[in-house]
């Protein structure tokens, strides 16, 4: 079935000549979609193989050793007010960062949660914080405590929903022995998320129990530090990349997506046509069809229900973009839960599909016909309806690739000043007040909202899916960043990193007699281990060049 049948027929003129071609007439092979154009494989009609699954992964391995927590003979997480707040002072907040990515990081986490209306208790919070949040920051500067407190209130309401999902795991299979947990599996699942160090501000560990290591989950859809660590290191391969100043000058960034509920897509006759196109069984009832396991009301989200859909949104989208002239870019797929201001909702089982992309227009002739057919400044959009006639608008935005904020506020949104997104980035009218309106592609998404029946369920279902997946000219330049294959950096950026690598030069030498008091034997991960217990901040390259000079 050709991708432009799944733009229903209200579908506005404009895009449907994106979708169908300049002569209306609509493709008819199922394979000329996103995918052919840009060269993917075709996603198979049945289930991955486990390979298969791993090559999609962002998720570390599973099934480590049971010894692969920092702090030895951990067994639980904390629960209770009083243990999640000594759990959150054991980490103590010397400095937040100014550079753009450490702003990029603090905008991930937070500038979603601020401009969603769900997250009440997230805003009370932040803008009347506790006694013990507030001492916890006194000692920064002015400036910086408020992103502080905002640090703080998160990594506690993660923590408490931690503790909600360790309940409802005892209340299904009661006591386990802990020399059955696994990483990745139910309580150490938990464990590892609630051991992984924080992000978002510079901290040392001050716990009374010693950490043998530094850890990092690694799970990136599940933990908000490994999240943000993904998406930094993203970002900072865009901008040594693709998105590096000298090839962006003169370009445009631009953004189009597409937000769907579930309910939406039981009574969307184009997604029916695509489910049974993949093997899914269905069949019609009323003016819905039941998919027979495939985004059922009552049954829990499977990773069959988030291939399909991804699939569906990403030819539904795909055509429509490359024919915007959309040369390259980034895709990201998300599916959360459908949330009430209160974490509860009338079905615990409804989720939402998010689809993004994120890329440069292929050249200065295409912004007009950008602007126009998606319908920026204008207050407006694109809609597709589904037969029930509940209208779906597709979100797009504009910005000059020179500006060097535009990107970051494309991937996380605008922070504490949203006036400069105002500035940077031109919208069409898709939700703009929306909890989804303010915030970028890759923002954090409010799982401490989450039910226990709806955050496993997501879990097991999208830990072998990709944040997000590069293509056309961007997938190359990545490639080249990741390998350190760039353009020469402008000077001004020249001096700087020579001036960067002059700083840690000088730091390395004035803490070398420390390491090695501390560290004489050690190996590089246990040395910047013992560095940190000391005191010292340090990184992996600092350990290396340490471990270099004491043999």
């Amino acid at each position: 079935m050709g991708d432009s049948i799944m733009l229903a027929d209200k579908l506005a003129p404009d895009l449907r000549e994106l979708a169908t071609g300049d002569d209306g007439n609509a493709p008819t092979d199922a394979a000329d979609s996103f995918q052919g154009l840009l060269g993917w494989k075709p996603i198979p009609k049945h289930p991955m193989t486990f390979e298969e699954y791993l090559e999609l992964a962002d998720d570390p391995e599973d099934d480590a050793p049971t010894s692969w927590l920092p702090v030895a003979g951990t067994t639980s997480i904390a629960r209770g007010p009083e243990a999640i707040e000594q759990a959150v002072l054991d980490w103590r907040i010397e400095a937040l960062g100014d550079r753009p990515r450490d702003h990029m990081a603090r905008d991930l986490l937070h500038a979603g949660l601020l401009a969603d209306p769900r997250t009440t208790k997230y805003h009370g919070l932040t803008t009347n914080p506790p006694g013990w949040v507030e001492r916890r920051v006194t000692h920064l500067e002015p400036r910086f405590r408020r992103p502080a407190i905002q640090h703080t209130v998160l990594d506690a309401m993660h923590r408490h929903h931690l503790g909600r999902l360790w309940a409802d795991l005892e209340g299904r299979d009661g006591h386990v022995d802990p020399e059955w947990f696994v990483n990745g599996e139910d309580r150490g699942l938990l464990l590892s998320l609630a051991a992984c160090r924080p992000v978002g501000a510079l901290l040392t560990w001050q716990g009374t129990a010693g950490r043998t290591h530094d850890f990092t989950c690694g799970y990136a859809r599940a933990c908000p530090w490994c999240h943000a660590r993904k998406v930094v290191d993203l970002y900072d391969r865009l901008v040594a990349g693709p998105c590096r100043p000298g090839r962006m000058k003169g370009k445009f960034l631009v953004r189009v997506g597409l937000k769907i509920h579930g309910d939406d897509l039981r009574s969307n006759e184009v997604f029916a046509e695509f489910a049974r196109a993949r093997g899914h069984v269905v069949t019609r009832h009323g003016n819905r069809w039941q998919f027979g396991g495939l985004l059922r009301r009552r049954d829990h989200l499977h990773a069959a229900d988030v291939r399909t859909v991804r699939d569906f949104l990403t030819v539904m989208l795909g055509r429509i973009t490359a024919r915007l002239g959309i040369a390259g870019g980034i895709l990201t797929y998300k599916v959360g839960p459908q949330l009430s201001r209160d974490g509860v909702d009338w079905d615990p089982f409804d989720y939402r599909h998010e689809f993004d992309i994120v890329g440069e227009l292929d050249g200065p002739g295409r912004v007009e016909p950008f602007q126009r057919i998606m319908r920026i400044g204008t207050g407006e959009c694109p809609m597709i309806y589904n037969q029930s006639n509940y209208a779906t608008g597709v979100r797009a935005d504009l910005a000059e690739g020179g500006d060097p904020s535009a990107l970051r506020l494309l991937l996380a949104g605008p922070s504490y000043r949203p006036e400069a997104a105002r500035r940077s980035i031109r919208t069409n009218g898709a939700s703009p007040h929306h909890d989804s309106g303010k915030g970028g592609v890759l923002r954090w998404p409010p799982w401490f909202l989450a039910d226990p029946r709806q955050w496993w369920p997501h879990f097991h279902a999208t830990r072998r899916f990709r944040l997000y997946s590069a293509f056309g000219t961007w997938k190359e330049e990545l490639a080249l960043a990741r390998a350190g294959n760039q353009e020469a950096q402008p000077a001004v950026l020249a001096d700087r990193s020579r001036r960067n690598q002059a700083e840690a030069l000088h730091r390395r030498q004035k803490l070398l007699k420390v390491a090695r008091a501390v560290g004489k034997g050690l190996g590089h991960r246990k040395l910047r281990a013992a560095m940190i217990d000391a005191g010292h901040d340090a990184s992996e390259r600092d350990a290396r060049w340490w471990a270099e000079r004491i043999g």
